[in-house]
This record gives structure tokens, C-alpha cells and sequence, in this order.
């Protein structure tokens, strides 16, 4: 019996590709974009999501044909990067980083804005937590799934979340009614640290104002603190080895550690921020010019639309701010079944990004 040692099916390159080393492959393109694939020689790629970038790349001639109208001749596509886990989405293939010059393409963005991890050492070890299981799993449905986080804000903290991010939300204080997961904050936890982006600048958060007024006060719903869909997770894990001693230590990592992670994005605030941006985007498209084949629709930088653009940025802001926040108040849930479990233990930031 004989064995073959070629690459199995999945892992042949697509024709179109050229691989460039042994991490980046380069897409050549009738429009001459510059498009890099960050994939090893061992990773899939669906060929599928090549169509659907290609398909993408036709938006060149959409802002060609828009700036022939407008005047904006300088709009275009400037560079494309394809992430590891690249593969097919809803017109934009997920993993697309696309960075345009004068000119924004929301549907570039899509509803999930911010969607990120967090990620915190614990003081506990599995060795503890294994035991109580169980009751720990029971404990973790009741606060994500059954109305048990009981996340208190007040209009202001919510106003001062979507505006100024996490720093904002610490520093507009703990609400009154500091029961449920407020329980488990830390007075190191208004210190932002180790956060990709912990505020992203805004003038308003006029968008979602009735989210904000609907706390009435101080109040609870059922939007901040929750997972959402997809991918999306809350996880308890533990490190079950140590490659590399000095960065571990300097991580703060431990051999049997318990650690938290999350992972999840700006909810509906971002399905909000983003049909928001695609309204906006029609009604600013100029009469006469027919809709793009590939249903992709810029905002130009002309003054007429300046105002809707501002609108857009705006809850893109908001809608980013409120993900660091979801992904804070999970952490914080996750850190109170714990402590209600384990006993009292704390809890470090490593990451979110």
C-alpha cells in the first residue's frame, strides 16, 4: 500500500493567487489594486471568496463613473488585505480590510462594527474551579440567558459609553442601583490598559437616543451584557501549557490558570449604525447614475452629504464604543459566577482588541 504526499484537495491554490512567501499571496486585478492574502501555505482558501473580491473590486468603477459625475476624481480603492480567515460573506467576503481614498463604503463595515475579544487572567486555578462545574454552569445560564446579570445604567453612563467608550462609561461613575454584575468591578478596572481602541471619537450619540432615554433613570434591558449570535461566545478556559516562559510571565499566564474570554461585537447598535449608513448612502446617490451591478453604494465627500456622512461616522463611533463596553460587562459576568461559585478571586486584563 502507497501513500500520497501531496497536498490534500482543500489546500489547492486558487489559479488566480501568486504566492509571494511562504505567509502572503498577492491577487492580480484588472483595476491594478494592490490585494495581499495573509495566508500560510497550509491554510484553505475558498475560491468562492476570490470571486466575491473580485466581485468587490468592481466598486473602482463605481467611484470612476461617480467622480466623472461629481468631481471627485481622486475617489478610489487604494489597497485590499485578506485576513487568515478569509472566506465568503454577504457580498463583502469576512476578513476584507479595505481602505478607500475619499470616499467611505459602509458596506464595507457591515452591521458587526467593533466585533473583538477580551481576554483576562484570573487568580483561580482549573484545579479549583473543576469541582463546582456543575453548579457554576447553572450559575453562568442564569446571568447570560435568564435575566440574571442585571446590568444597571442610568441615561447618562449609557450616554457617556456610546460617546466616549469604556473610559467614558468608568468615569460617569457606578450607577446607584450597583447590584448584579457591578458586584464584580475592580477599582483597577477604570484604568482601560491593555484595550485596542478603548474610545473612538464622536460629536453625539444622537442615533440611539432612544436607547439612552428609555433607562428612564437608572435601569436594565436586555441589549448590554449580551452575547449576540454567530460566533459570538463567553468561555471559561485555562492554560493548559507554556510554550515560552518570559512571555507567559510577563502576560501574567500560569500553568493551570483559569482565564476569561469573550467575544463579541456592538449588537443591534451596529444593524442600527450600519442600515443607517446604507440609507444615508442611497439618498445621497446622484439621480440619473444607475446602481452599481454589485449592490456596493459610496459616500462621496461631496458638501451635500457631508451632513448624512457625519450622521454615519457618528454611530459607527457610538456602535464601536458600546462593543468595548458589551465585552467589558461580559467579562464582568463571567467574574461574578465565579466569585459566587469559587469564592473571591481577580481578575487581570491581557487583551481587547
Amino acid at each position: 500500500m502507497t501513500t500520497s504526499k501531496r497536498r490534500p484537495a482543500a489546500f489547492q491554490q486558487d489559479p488566480r493567487l501568486v504566492r509571494t512567501d511562504d505567509s502572503w499571496l498577492h491577487l492580480p486585478n484588472r483595476w491594478g489594486i494592490p490585494v495581499d492574502v495573509c495566508a500560510g501555505t497550509d491554510v484553505p482558501i475558498e475560491s468562492s471568496a476570490i470571486d466575491e473580491i473580485l466581485t468587490v473590486l468592481a466598486t473602482a468603477d463605481t467611484l470612476e463613473r461617480l467622480g466623472a459625475v461629481t468631481g471627485h476624481t481622486e475617489a478610489a480603492i487604494s489597497r485590499v488585505v485578506l485576513t487568515p480567515d478569509l472566506h465568503r460573506g454577504a457580498g463583502i467576503p469576512i476578513g476584507t480590510v479595505l481602505q478607500t481614498r475619499g470616499a467611505l463604503l459602509p458596506q464595507a463595515v457591515g452591521n458587526d462594527i467593533n466585533c473583538g475579544m477580551r481576554l483576562e487572567t484570573t487568580s483561580l486555578t482549573a484545579d479549583q474551579v473543576r469541582p463546582r462545574l456543575d453548579a457554576l454552569e447553572r450559575r453562568l445560564r442564569h446571568l447570560f440567558f435568564e435575566g440574571g446579570r442585571r446590568i444597571a445604567l442610568s441615561g447618562l453612563q449609557r450616554e457617556a459609553l456610546l460617546r466616549d467608550g469604556l473610559p467614558g462609561l468608568l468615569d460617569a461613575g457606578v450607577p446607584e442601583r450597583a447590584d448584579g454584575v457591578w458586584s464584580a468591578l475592580r477599582p483597577g478596572d477604570a484604568r482601560p490598559g491593555r484595550i485596542h481602541g478603548s474610545r473612538y471619537p464622536t460629536t453625539n450619540a444622537d442615533a440611539f437616543r432612544d436607547w439612552i432615554n428609555s433607562a428612564g433613570g437608572t435601569s436594565y434591558d436586555s441589549i448590554i451584557g449580551s452575547v449576540g449570535g454567530g460566533n459570538h461566545f463567553a468561555e471559561l478556559q485555562y492554560v493548559s501549557a507554556v510554550h515560552d516562559r518570559q512571555a507567559a510571565h510577563g502576560w501574567g499566564f500560569s500553568l493551570g490558570q483559569v482565564v476569561l474570554m469573550v467575544h463579541s461585537g456592538s449588537l443591534s447598535l451596529g444593524h442600527q449604525a450600519n442600515a443607517s449608513g446604507l440609507d444615508q448612502a442611497r439618498a445621497a446617490w446622484p439621480g440619473g447614475v444607475p446602481l452599481p451591478d454589485n449592490k456596493i453604494i459610496p459616500m462621496m465627500p461631496d458638501g451635500r452629504s457631508a451632513p448624512a456622512r457625519r450622521r454615519y461616522l457618528d454611530a459607527f463611533g457610538n456602535a464601536a464604543n458600546f462593543a468595548v463596553g458589551n465585552r467589558f460587562f461580559l467579562s464582568l459576568m463571567l467574574r461574578a459566577g465565579l466569585a459566587a461559585e469559587c469564592g473571591e478571586l481577580a481578575a487581570d486584563l491581557v487583551y481587547d482588541a
